[in-house]
């Protein structure tokens, strides 16, 4: 119970913290971007946490950042686009998560052993989702969607 309120408390904290709605930008890929940069500024605020000995707080911080992500990346595979035709306007997307993958795997190392489990599920995941862009902006065809690794 008491994580599903420290997941509601940081889910509100951060919708109070954008200034503007990162969901409201008119082009897809700006709209993407600037979720991914959300999802990023979340990901360094529970990295933040948990430097300073909140590990339940930094993970619901972890998994609002994480579905931050996702709802960036369902905004692609939304679009329908063959991938490789726009491989360009993509690329920068991918940056992105390469980026965030390598903040998750510093997190992961610097966590202790009982708290790597998330971080090592939303890394996977990001992983997943980059690796899915770069074998359709490679290889074409449409994006498929990606879940959440489950423990």
């Amino acid at each position: 119970m008491k994580a599903i309120a420290m997941l509601i408390l940081a889910f509100a904290v951060s919708l109070a913290a954008q200034p503007k709605d990162w969901r409201m930008e008119e082009d897809t890929r700006k709209r993407v971007e600037l979720g991914l940069k959300v999802a990023e500024e979340q990901l360094d605020a529970a990295r933040k946490v948990y430097r300073k000995g909140d590990p339940y707080e930094a993970q619901a911080q972890l998994e609002v950042s994480l579905d931050t992500m996702l709802e960036a990346y369902r905004m692609v595979v939304e679009e329908g686009e063959d991938m490789r035709k726009n491989a360009r306007r993509y690329k920068k997307v991918e940056i992105t998560l390469r980026g965030i993958s390598r903040k998750l795997e510093d997190f992961e190392r610097q966590a202790e052993v009982v708290d790597r489990g998330p971080i090592m599920r939303a890394q996977q995941t990001v992983s997943l989702m980059r690796d899915n862009l770069l074998k359709s902006m490679f290889q074409g065809g449409k994006l498929p969607l990606v879940e959440k690794v489950q423990p």
